[in-house]
């Protein structure tokens, strides 16, 4: 069972990584100004979007968290992605 969990956290972070140079476009936001509300450096930014380095979890919940508070996405289909992550995320905190 918590294999499977694992297993599915993994495929929607993924997913997400997949996404976030959209998601900071659509939000006008920089990988240097994103990192920095993360604690990241650019090149840390850089290195998670082209699938370099792995999202942690932290950083996941992160980033879900600063897309959904910052007001800045206006795109539905966006804005409905986000929302999808802050279930999900949601979810498993309950477990």
């Amino acid at each position: 069972m918590e294999q499977d969990c694992i297993k599915t956290q993994t495929e929607v972070m993924e997913k997400f990584i997949q996404e976030l140079p959209r998601l900071r476009k659509i939000a006008g936001v920089s990988q240097t100004a994103f990192g920095k509300r993360l604690g990241l450096s650019r090149q840390s930014i850089s290195s998670v979007e082209r699938g370099e380095v792995p999202l942690t979890w932290l950083m996941y919940v992160a980033a879900v968290a600063y897309f959904h508070e910052s007001n800045k996405i206006e795109d539905l289909e966006a804005l409905n992605l986000i929302k999808e992550h802050r279930g999900f995320i949601a979810k498993h905190m309950k477990d």
